[in-house]
């Protein structure tokens, strides 16, 4: 059972009193209720919480059957976890510990299996969890919106085995996934095209203000009455966020007939599509491939960027740092693993242009891309063929 006060926060010390006497008389008319009809509440499993920011002061206590009643600081509902400062504190920790138990699932599973089936099982089972009641704590601190894609960094790191000194940003776009505030946006605007089209209950549709064009007709007709907020916790609070958030849509994407329509719409509009092709390998030359691509490799350049090492030159041209475009195309030390590589790479990239006979420093990076990452300009199962010769390579050359 579950008992809910609310109590006003700039109240006078009397006024306290008579609020408190008022929820024990409830508990008494429901206690007698109760007895009436042979039936008991357990005092002892019945907690009660004060929502207010002064967490210090004596306040007076609530009592069931003659039994003080336990007072707490937080409590879950419905998997939400609420505080007695109404912050979403308690809730963001649960779930950040609760995702990085999960996390080290794949962490164990990642070497084993194609790296989709890490992402997948990411995506379906564990970043629900960090998005449950998402648009609710939308308004929660930049701090706690940055702990949490700080834990879907960490599932990222996971699912690629990158290096944690990892460019964030290259490091999304590799698994291509959006921020978690990205994804709230999205489904704060799904849920807000709902309300207005009536596919919510209806008592969500009346919570929406007047639309700017009700009463006199204007080029933002689609566009509602922005809430006024006196405090910055009510600014950012759902209602009012969403409103900002439709406001700032084009009116063709606010027209659109159907659900579907806008979602798809709305998720191109948002989201950076997801390059498939680099995340079908398993094994540690894909992973070392994919540091490469990350800018965080064994290679003794990107070392020293980083400043991990001192010297960036490499071990056997002891005059060249020890680049990518080094490593795959130059180095001396690869001869033999290079000349099979190129000879199984000419077929595919020839309509590119490309030739492994007369390479330079103009051609260098264009061939480096082509070899780590795919060429738009080809065939899928042709680019599957690049990366697994690649490889290949990385395997023969007994560099990582």
């Amino acid at each position: 059972m579950v008992i809910y006060a609310v109590l006003l926060t700039n109240y006078k010390e009397e006024d306290e009193r008579q609020a408190f006497d008022r929820v024990n008389r409830d508990i008494e008319k429901l206690h007698n209720w109760a007895d009436r009809w042979h039936m008991s509440f357990n005092p002892t499993k019945t907690k009660y919480m004060v929502a207010t920011n002064d967490t210090e002061r004596q306040r007076p206590t609530i009592y069931m059957n003659g039994t003080q009643l336990v007072k707490v600081r937080n409590f879950t509902q419905l998997g939400l976890s609420i505080n007695e400062k109404l912050n979403w504190e308690e809730h963001i920790n649960k779930t950040i510990n609760k995702a990085n138990k999960k996390i080290s699932l794949i962490w164990r599973l990642s070497n084993d299996i194609p790296r989709y089936a890490s992402e997948n099982i990411y995506t379906s089972y564990i970043r629900p969890q960090l998005e449950y009641g998402a648009i609710l704590y939308d308004n929660c601190t930049i701090e706690q919106s940055n702990r949490l894609e700080s834990c879907q960094r960490r599932a990222a790191v996971a699912c690629t085995r990158a290096y944690n000194r990892s460019n964030t940003r290259k490091l999304m776009n590799e698994v291509g996934w959006p921020t978690l505030k990205e994804r709230r946006t999205y489904s704060s605007l799904l849920l807000m095209y709902k309300m207005i089209h009536r596919q919510t209950p209806e008592y969500l549709h009346r919570l929406l203000p007047a639309r700017l064009g009700q009463h006199y007709p204007t080029r933002q007709n689609n566009n509602f009455t922005i809430i006024r907020s006196n405090t910055e916790r009510h600014r950012n609070s759902p209602l009012p966020s969403m409103i900002r958030e439709w406001n700032r849509l084009d009116k063709t994407l606010q027209e659109k007939p159907t659900l579907s329509s806008f979602k798809n719409t709305l998720r191109d509009k948002l989201f950076t599509p997801k390059k498939k092709l680099l995340s079908q390998f398993k094994g540690r030359s894909a992973v070392n491939q994919t540091r490469m691509r990350l800018g965080l490799s064994a290679l003794k350049e990107q070392l020293h960027s980083h400043h991990i090492i001192e010297d960036p030159t490499c071990l056997q041209c002891r005059n060249e740092d020890e680049t990518i475009e080094h490593y795959l195309l130059v180095c001396t030390r690869h001869v033999g693993a290079r000349r099979v590589m190129f000879q199984r790479l000419g077929p595919l990239v020839a309509g590119l242009g490309i030739n492994f006979n007369n390479i330079n420093n103009n051609t260098n990076m264009r061939i480096t891309s082509v070899l780590l990452s795919g060429s738009e300009e080809l065939p899928y199962d042709d680019n599957i063929q690049i990366m697994q010769i690649v490889q290949d390579f990385i395997t023969a050359s007994k560099r990582f």
